[in-house]
């Protein structure tokens, strides 16, 4: 009979989450490749074992497929293999993202330049409101001042 992922970890199939979790830091601890550089590919088994295991989904999708008896799978790791996915940008495809990105940061200065303005302006208002009401008050003054000594 072929390895299992809950042989892998050293766990029973019933185990809780929290025992699944506490077995792969055990496991992680002793086999990463930080530590030992010669057990990457073990520690990427255990890894994926804890992946499938931990996600309530996918253990419920590999329990099913351990008790039909259905041929369970495991992806061969290697540590020399490793994915770089490198993504192909076409010239206009720059082109039309410099387009964008110095069309919103036009859009942008703009906003800020407008932005300030209407502070400026709404200070200048102010500034005009409180010489309005000075002056009222003034003007109020010297009416009550000049009829009292009538």
């Amino acid at each position: 009979m072929s390895e299992t992922y809950y042989d892998i970890l050293g766990v029973s199939q019933n185990a809780t989450i929290d025992e699944i979790k506490i077995a792969f830091r055990k496991l992680a601890l002793l086999y990463h490749p930080d530590k030992n550089p010669h057990t990457k590919e073990l520690f990427v088994k255990i890894l994926h074992a804890y992946e499938v295991l931990s996600d309530p989904i996918l253990r419920d999708i590999y329990d099913k497929k351990l008790v039909s008896n259905a041929s369970v799978t495991y992806p061969s790791y290697s540590a020399k293999k490793e994915k770089t996915h490198r993504w192909d940008v076409s010239e206009e495809d720059e082109k039309r993202r410099k387009y964008y990105k110095d069309y919103f940061e036009k859009i942008k200065k703009e906003y800020e330049k407008e932005k300030e303005k209407y502070k400026q302006t709404s200070i200048a208002q102010k500034e005009w409101i409180l010489w309005i009401w000075a002056f009222l008050i003034c003007l109020t003054l010297f009416a009550i001042t000049s009829t009292l000594y009538k």
